[in-house]
């Protein structure tokens, strides 16, 4: 009989395939057992046919076909006879499995090489193994079993093995850790949000135009933003860099050193502020509209602070009339820190006279303060008030004073397109530059923009990194952009940075 088996079942097996092969008269062959199951069943299968008849008897209830006798007597000789043979057949059949464990590929061989008489003298003097009484380095346990040597050498492996795969795994933990935990010294920049100035922010709108009479506007005039992520970890830092859409710059380029992050956001603010009031002036000389000298903002601990407020209209500083920033600083200026002073000012179309005592200058103790920011401004009855919050810088000045001349003039100046754009602007109408066009641009094709208005000093970059689908107008002051939309809705040729 030749099987192979793993365990109980392959055992069956063997048993039922030694009952056929006896009750067909043919002789049983070599067995061969694979270590799993040698392992695993060969004691208990030992135990099972080693004794006689003891889990043998169900073979007798199953005959071959005609092998039933009519005598009860003959047939019980008859299956005492079959049981006697078959115990003979399996007990003394020439198979013995020897299992060798190779200490370098730790493979399993089976030999069955061994005699009829070398199991049987197996089966009936079992070997004993004696523990040595004395032994200069003996083992744990010398007692265990001839595998015992083969399941060392096993477990020596396999920890092997784990520490190899931990070796393997600790630099990509520690890299994993660093990356996640080390920050660089690099800022990512990329598109910002884009804001319609013709929009409507939290129920406000972003230019506010009141006291005089606004033309209904429509479509989009889109100032862009450039975003920027500080504190980046190695891992955030190298995905901004695959991404395409942003760039890494170094931190000290956009927070310088020297200054706090305090200081930086407050002089971005004021930039923006500034932005803000350039571009009512600048539209105000663009229209040749009258302008006049405004309270811009109002310092909270400073010696006006309770007299005037942001948007009062200076009439004359002790009876001296305002006509420039530089009269009121020049008034004041002259007086002693202490001194009282009478301003006449345009509050809500009426005018009002308040008294102001100055403090001292800071820098200049013996010259007088009032603690407030002057600027140009619409002459009253207009007010026209920005309000956008948390953006800061100066590059929306040309959107702003374009988004201002559309609600003072007649007419849709975007002609029914989606035109964006960014640059500096100042009092006089110049168009400056601005950094991070590329992320603008960027922006604005995502937002849906069209055309893109480029300051004339950002073309060479702009140029080489244009978005599809997006057209670049080239501006160098305020009104040639007005004269570049118009051109656009006739249908004309406008300066191009390609």
């Amino acid at each position: 009989m030749r099987g192979v088996g793993d365990g109980l079942r392959g055992t069956r097996g063997h048993r039922a395939h030694a009952r056929a092969q006896l009750l067909a008269g043919q002789p049983l062959g070599h067995v061969v057992i694979h270590r799993t199951g040698l392992r695993a069943r060969l004691p208990h299968t030992a135990e099972h046919l080693t004794e006689r008849g003891q889990h043998l008897a169900q073979l007798g209830r199953v005959e071959a076909p005609g092998a039933r006798s009519a005598d009860p007597e003959a047939e019980r000789v008859v299956r005492a006879r079959i049981f006697a043979a078959l115990a003979r057949r399996v007990l003394f059949a020439p198979a013995f499995v020897v299992i060798a464990i190779r200490e370098s590929e730790r493979e399993v061989s089976h030999m069955p090489n061994v005699t009829r008489r070398d199991l049987h003298d197996s089966v009936r003097r079992p070997v004993t193994r004696r523990c040595p009484r004395r032994a200069k380095s003996p083992p744990r346990n010398p007692c265990l079993s001839p595998l015992f040597p083969a399941a060392i050498i096993t477990v020596v492996r396999v920890n092997r093995r784990i520490l190899t795969l931990l070796a393997a795994l600790l630099p990509v933990v520690v890299l994993g850790v660093a990356g996640s935990l080390v920050t660089v010294p690099f800022v990512a920049l990329g598109p910002g949000p884009t804001v319609n100035t013709l929009s409507v922010v939290n129920d406000k709108q972003v230019v506010d135009v009141r006291g005089v009479p606004v033309d209904p506007t429509d479509g989009h005039l889109n100032m862009t933003t450039v975003s920027v992520r500080d504190g980046l970890n190695i891992f955030e830092a190298f995905g901004f860099w695959l991404s395409g859409d942003h760039g890494l710059v170094p931190r000290a380029e956009v927070y310088p050193p020297d200054k706090t992050r305090e200081e930086i956001d407050k002089s971005n603010q004021q930039d923006f502020s500034d932005s803000e009031s350039n571009a009512e002036v600048a539209v105000m000389r663009y229209l040749h509209l009258p302008t006049a000298v405004l309270v811009r903002a109002v310092s909270e601990d400073g010696p006006a602070k309770d007299a005037l407020r942001a948007g009062d209209q200076f009439v004359s500083v002790n009876g001296a009339p305002v006509n420039t920033p530089k009269d009121v600083v020049d008034a004041v200026s002259a007086q002693q820190p202490g001194s009282k002073i009478t301003v006449v000012v345009l509050r809500d179309n009426a005018e009002q006279t308040v008294t102001v005592t100055l403090g001292a200058r800071p820098g200049a103790t013996a010259k007088g303060y009032m603690g407030i920011t002057t600027g140009e401004g619409a002459r009253q009855p207009m007010q026209v008030t920005f309000n956008l919050a948390d953006i800061g810088g100066p590059s929306a000045g040309l959107m702003f004073s374009l988004a201002l001349i559309d609600k003072l003039t007649p007419g849709e100046l975007d002609g029914g397109k989606f035109v964006a754009g960014t640059g500096t602007i100042d009092q006089d109408g110049k168009v400056g530059p601005i950094g991070g066009i590329q992320y603008k641009m960027i922006a604005a094709r995502e937002a849906g923009a069209q055309t893109f208005l480029v300051p004339a000093a950002n073309c060479n970059e702009a140029k080489q990194r244009t978005p599809d689908g997006l057209r670049l107008v080239k501006v160098e002051n305020l009104s040639g952009a007005v004269q570049s939309l118009d051109d656009i809705k006739a249908g004309k040729d406008v300066p191009s940075c390609g």
